[in-house]
């Protein structure tokens, strides 16, 4: 019998054999000697023109025989944000398939996981500083406006106990988490964006119970130094707004906006608006400007005065704006989600009172709490009214309806709010309304960003200290991510959309969009070692020419560059090149040894084109320049030796030892400077015992300040 679905399987003799087809065997070719550069060059280029590297190395120098900075550290784990985010412990894995070493000047070797925790350490004392010297840099060489700044809080969930923790940072500690996961501890961020293109520019974090109210005050002050003179409007939410933070926002001079909370404006004020009294606002939402007229929601504006004052008779009072806001499409909502709650509640009260008397019902106390649960969880406890009573026969009875009256009352508000302000008359209260709706296209999209491309939560580390470096430097990448959007946009006015962009269709540039699109890029190293990048795309070309980056330009040939790729475990015969010489393995392998010929490596042929070592070897019996040849292979190979002793990196090696132009004294000269600067650290870390032996011996108790200066 036919079984047409187990073909191309043919079954004999109560065996199944695979029917083959004669098809030509793909042979090995070269290894690679490709990378990847992705959107490395954008985010090295931005980080540059920002000079995160230097504010970094500025606010925690490190010594001088170090051999990266922390500042170049955490450059690379802010280009890893941008290109391919990795766990800490991987970033090395990242640095070898990425072009790291020559753009970033950084070899794999160096971002192990002990230097990176290092840099974050340091990072995290001065992570104030740092991302407060960054905000500004991007409001100095980008131009980016402050008169308009949003503001808004958002939780990290954390995976661990985090018993023991740093007092001077933030505490992880349970809260009411934005994915609420209340199970988990959290920590809160605020960020701070400016209007002129959505650009991060103040960043801080909190502990996971703070309050929001409490913490406006504090990012006011720090968002006063960033912009100077110049007076901004400070938007938010409903935590924004309270008697202290509207006082201390007025007595700094600094506008604010936001919407005002049930206990500044309460429910019986604003279902008290009147509808046809306010005027149109003239304002589209961005969620209705594809929709046809008739179907777009619309909003109304009316506004008064209103006096706020403080919990103290001897506290002044502050006078301003009130705005009230109609949204149809808020109303409709609003109308919806009751009719959907009561009708749910119903089911449930119909379920109930049928069971009532039943084993599970038995007494009305048990008919009472299921009572209880049901307003709770369906929300209807303002306008359910309920009566629990008993018959002759002991069994509870329930009776319940809703307030229509209280229903009549909610349904007054819907669509309604208020909005306080500072800002003075002359700014409409329709342009007040466009302001405040700008609101969640900001905050709301780069706290997306940060917890989503840059894949900000869930996060488990060690300790406190780490989450504060680690929040630091992923905020750090949002303001490239974010300052590159808005280049591009910029240099692509009057025009709004690329063509091809997303989908092979015409779409606004976003970071993420610009990001992938340039994920494919790739660098590689000719015969001759120096490096290229094969030709971009024209929509690569054109994203690069917007956003002003050239790679050809970021690229460094004189840096470690090329891992070579292409040989599984176990191709041994396949490791030796001509002269003798080792490619290494794989992509990520620690060792990569370098051809003697001075090539970035070499496939099974050697330059003659013949097989093997043993082939490729000189014959001293029938070469007259046989000993001669041998005594150069030697001399290099002893001067490698001795330059792998002292921790040269291999490739590093290759470029000394292949210098036509060093001789023997110039080999020796850069063979002593490694130990000689051992010898100094040893000395100065000799002499700094000593001064603590000297000073247990007289008796006298150093703080862990002076002994950190001390050292």
């Amino acid at each position: 019998m036919s079984l047409p679905f187990l073909n191309p399987l043919v079954i004999q003799d109560s065996r199944v054999t695979e029917r083959r087809t004669a098809r030509a065997r793909a042979d090995w070719g070269p290894p690679s000697t490709e990378q990847a550069l992705g959107a490395l060059p954008v985010a090295a280029g931005f980080c540059r023109r920002l000079d995160l590297a230097g504010i970094i190395d500025r606010a925690a120098p490190v010594r001088d025989v170090a051999l990266s900075t922390h500042g170049q550290v955490i450059e690379a784990l802010i280009a890893n944000r941008l290109t391919s985010p990795r766990p800490l412990v991987h970033i090395g894995e990242w640095a070898r398939e990425f072009a790291a070493g020559p753009v970033l000047g950084l070899g794999a070797d160096v971002l192990n996981d002990d230097r990176i925790g290092r840099a974050l350490d340091a990072l995290a004392e001065v992570a104030e500083e740092v991302t407060g010297s960054a905000g500004a840099a991007a409001i100095t060489e980008f131009g980016v406006d402050v008169a308009q700044v949003h503001w808004d809080m958002t939780s990290v969930s954390l995976h661990g106990g985090y018993r023991h923790c740093d007092e001077d940072y933030p505490q992880p500690k349970y809260g009411h988490p934005k994915d609420r996961r209340t199970d988990l501890k959290q920590v809160q961020a605020g960020v701070a964006a400016s209007a002129d293109g959505a650009v991060p520019l103040f960043f801080r974090p909190y502990d996971g119970g703070a309050g929001e109210v409490s913490q406006v005050t504090g990012a006011m002050e720090a968002l006063r130094r960033l912009a100077g003179p110049r007076r901004f409007l400070m938007v938010g939410d409903s935590k924004l707004l309270s008697y202290p933070n509207i006082a201390a926002l007025t007595e700094a001079e600094v506008d604010f906006l936001g919407p005002a909370s049930k206990s500044l404006v309460p429910a019986s004020v604003l279902a008290g608006c009147d509808y046809d009294a306010a005027s149109p606002a003239g304002f589209t939402a961005a969620r209705d400007a594809a929709r046809r007229a008739g179907q777009r929601g619309t909003f109304r504006v009316t506004e008064d005065t209103m006096t706020v004052a403080g919990p103290r008779k001897r506290d002044p009072s502050y006078t301003v704006r009130r705005i009230f806001v109609h949204s149809s499409a808020s109303a409709q909502g609003a109308a919806a989600s009751r009719d959907r709650k009561l009708a749910r509640a119903a089911a449930d009260l119909g379920k109930l009172q049928r069971a009532a008397g039943s084993r599970c019902y038995k007494t009305p106390e048990q008919v009472t709490a299921k009572i209880t649960a049901i307003a709770r969880g369906r929300h209807v406890g303002d306008y359910l009214r309920t009566e629990v009573t008993r018959t002759p026969s002991g069994k509870p009875v329930l009776e319940w309806h809703f307030d229509q009256d209280a229903i009549g009352a909610e349904a007054a508000t819907d669509g309604w709010y208020a909005l306080l302000t500072s800002l003075p008359p002359d700014v409409t209260a329709a342009r007040v309304l466009a302001r405040y709706k700008n609101q969640p296209a900001i905050s709301e999209r780069r706290y997306h960003d940060l917890k989503g491309p840059l894949a900000l939560a869930p996060m488990f580390l060690h300790g406190n200290k780490r989450i504060t470096a680690i929040i630091a430097v992923i905020c750090l990448a949002l303001l490239v991510y974010c300052l590159a959007e808005r280049e591009a946009r910029r240099n692509l006015a009057p025009a709004t959309t690329i063509d091809g962009l997303y989908a092979g269709r015409p779409a606004r540039p976003t970071a993420s969009l610009i990001f992938s699109a340039l994920a494919t890029l790739r660098l590689r190293a000719r015969p001759d070692g120096t490096l290229e990048i094969p030709q971009p795309d024209p929509l690569q070309l054109r994203l690069l020419d917007l956003l002003k980056i050239d790679p050809r330009t970021m690229v460094d040939q004189s840096l470690p560059h090329v891992r070579i790729t292409g040989l599984a475990d176990g191709d041994d015969e396949l490791r030796r090149g001509d002269a003798g010489s080792e490619l290494p393995q794989r992509v990520g392998d620690a060792r990569e040894p370098v051809a003697d010929n001075g090539r970035v490596g070499c496939g099974p042929e050697g330059a003659g084109g013949q097989r093997g070592g043993q082939e490729a070897r000189v014959d001293r019996r029938s070469d007259p320049g046989g000993a001669e040849q041998a005594g150069l292979h030697r001399g290099r190979r002893r001067r490698r030796g001795g330059y792998r002793e002292l921790g040269f990196g291999l490739d590093t090696i290759a470029v000394i030892v292949d210098d036509p132009g060093s001789t023997g004294g110039d080999h020796l000269r850069r063979q002593r400077q490694p130990p000689a600067a051992r010898i100094a650290r040893c000395q100065a870390m000799v002499a700094v015992i000593d001064k603590e032996l000297s000073v247990r011996k007289l008796g006298i108790s150093l703080t862990p300040q002076e002994r950190l200066e001390n050292s």
